[in-house]
């Protein structure tokens, strides 16, 4: 069983396409490293945050995606706390929800115009019946204008209960699935949250 924090951001406006990297950093680098202070705000104050005893919903004004490229503008991003340690890097996440490494994208290309690094990959497999795995994570939502957390939502999910002959991506990704539709059904209902992708 794992148990940590995520950050639903709010007000990150982060996207920026063109031909050229190095273009684009020229052109929006400056306002993506403004909500990138935000961010490093918002990440000093998670070692600090205690787990939740409860769900605090509260009716947020936000739209996510799990999908990259996003089909609508977002207002918002998902990302781990795991992630905060170093902006340009991602950390050591097992199952990540599609659309999570929104703000590390955009922090390595504007400081290494390259794409953030990664510490770990996935590839040996594992026994032939695996019985599942658990996850129980908090999601904090802050609002990065105010510099304060509006809600946290207890979410849970765990793997499919029989996967026979599963290689570990299979493991990895039926327990990423599984968690990316329970976060995205409880963005929906305690939220309010306007959720791409799924």
């Amino acid at each position: 069983m794992k148990s940590g924090h995520w950050v639903l951001a709010l007000g990150l406006g982060l996207t920026g396409c063109g031909p050229w990297i190095d273009e684009v950093v020229k052109e929006r680098g400056a306002k993506v490293e403004q909500k990138l202070t935000l961010v490093r705000a918002v990440a000093e104050e998670l070692p600090k945050t205690p787990l939740l005893e409860k769900n605090e919903p509260a009716s947020v004004t936000a739209t996510v995606s799990f999908e990259w490229p996003p089909s609508k503008p977002l207002n918002a991003a998902i990302a781990y706390a795991e992630d905060f340690r170093d902006l340009d890097e991602l950390g050591l996440v097992y199952a990540r929800v599609g659309g999570s490494t929104l703000v590390n994208q955009c922090s390595a290309y504007v400081h290494t115009e390259r794409e953030p690094w990664v510490g770990r990959t996935t590839s040996n497999p594992v026994k032939p019946e695996f019985d599942g795995g658990f996850v129980d994570v908090d999601v904090l939502v802050f609002d990065l204008a105010q510099k304060k957390r509006v809600a946290g939502l207890r979410v849970q999910a765990e793997s499919s209960e029989k996967l026979e002959e599963a290689q570990a991506f299979n493991v990895e990704f039926d327990l990423q699935y599984n968690l990316q539709k329970a976060l995205a059904a409880a963005l929906k209902s305690e939220l309010g949250v306007t959720v791409l992708g799924m």
